[in-house]
């Protein structure tokens, strides 16, 4: 059970660091993007840590 925990509070990290990285990224491309074209935003919602365990 402990072993599981640990698992799945090491791939919920991993996914917001995967996140935060994606996000540092599009920041990084959108200045260097030609100002032409669509592009639309993906809100990410929060969430209280009270609720994450």
């Amino acid at each position: 059970m402990a072993k599981s925990l640990r698992l799945m509070k090491m791939a919920r990290a991993a996914l917001t660091y995967l996140s935060l990285a994606i996000h540092a990224e599009e920041k990084k491309r959108e200045q260097t993007r030609p100002k032409k074209g669509l592009v639309l935003p993906m809100p990410v919602d929060t969430w209280e840590d009270n609720w994450k365990t």
